[in-house]
């Protein structure tokens, strides 16, 4: 159990910051387009998680994606594939709230996630944030894992929005159980 911080401002005095900053280079070309795709781009994420005050931990988490330099030379929107002449890059620009969730660790071995949080289960392949692109996924929802029994670890999720990697919000009845034992 993390030791409890009885003030509110001990508790985000002694959290930590959250920074990253991903350049990202695309040259993108392809046989049906006339033109190609030569672009950089940023992502920036920016927030802070606070200590344990009463067993709950708060993250916030800002999110900026934009182009590096000129940016008239490249496709982002899904819709103009056909019509654009140049190569789709699925990485548009956007900013807004990337995680904001409350994270209760009260319990014996059990964690709750509650608000818009990164959803990673095992090798990422069917249900995950899709990280490789610039505006990461996120769902909008509640997570509760386990880890009671030995080398086993077992998730219950309800999510109801999703953002995806090109920004839009999305409504979203997903719900997750999953179980993983690691002898």
């Amino acid at each position: 159990m993390p030791p409890m911080t009885l003030q509110l401002s001990d508790s985000i005095a002694q959290g930590h910051l959250l920074l990253e900053v991903r350049p990202r280079y695309a040259l993108i070309t392809e046989s049906a387009k006339r033109e190609k795709t030569d672009v950089w781009t940023v992502r920036t994420s920016l927030g802070w998680q606070t200590a344990p005050f009463y067993d709950v931990r708060l993250t916030a988490e800002f999110l900026y994606v934009d182009f590096l330099g000129a940016s008239g030379r490249v496709n982002t929107d899904p819709s103009k594939f056909f019509a654009s002449n140049y190569p789709l890059l699925p990485d548009p620009p956007y900013s807004g709230v990337n995680q904001l969730f409350a994270d209760y660790g009260g319990f014996p071995s059990t964690r709750v996630k509650l608000g818009r949080q990164i959803l990673r289960i095992d090798d990422e392949r069917f249900i995950s944030d899709v990280d490789f692109r610039q505006t990461p996924q996120v769902f909008d929802g509640v997570t509760i894992v386990n880890t009671s029994l030995p080398q086993t670890r077992i998730q219950l999720g309800e999510y109801r929005r999703i953002r995806t990697v090109l920004g839009g919000l999305n409504d979203l009845r997903l719900h997750v159980l999953h179980a993983a034992w690691n002898p």
